[in-house]
């Protein structure tokens, strides 16, 4: 069976894809502390539909308001901590943190995931007939 020019690059290239997908390691899901209901300067926001550049706006908004506060806190007495929609402004910010690193991690897979399927279209013929003659012997084994 001859191989195309490019097919090792291409396999190299499906092992490092792979590689990247294992580091990723298995879906971790988005765990809340709040109840993702966040009114916050007259506007209501709902973590679970927030896409990625809305949620990094809202998580420097809220850590100005925290880093604000913290000032504050070191020259007057404000109370130990500010309350928004229920929950603490640390409360907020972990879970803005948590649901970014989530969307980002979703976005890198679904990238990864593009990548090996357009890695397995350009493979050749004769290695993609290897490869699943190889796959059938493992298994027969």
């Amino acid at each position: 069976m001859s191989k195309s020019k490019n097919d090792q690059k291409i396999l190299d290239l499906q092992k490092k894809v792979g590689e990247k997908k294992e580091a990723l390691g298995k879906a971790q899901r988005f765990a809340p502390i709040t109840n993702c209901s966040l009114l916050f300067e007259g506007e209501r926001y709902n973590l679970n539909a927030l896409d990625v550049y809305e949620c990094m706006i809202l998580l420097i908004r809220i850590h100005a308001y925290q880093m604000s506060y913290q000032h504050l806190k070191s020259r007057f007495p404000v109370g130990d901590k500010v309350m928004v929609s229920g929950f603490s402004l640390d409360d907020w910010e972990k879970d803005l943190m948590a649901k970014l690193t989530y969307l980002q991690r979703e976005s890198e897979k679904k990238q990864l995931k593009q990548m090996e399927d357009k890695l397995k279209v350009l493979l050749s013929e004769d290695t993609k007939t290897e490869l699943a003659l190889d796959d059938i012997a493992k298994a027969l084994d």
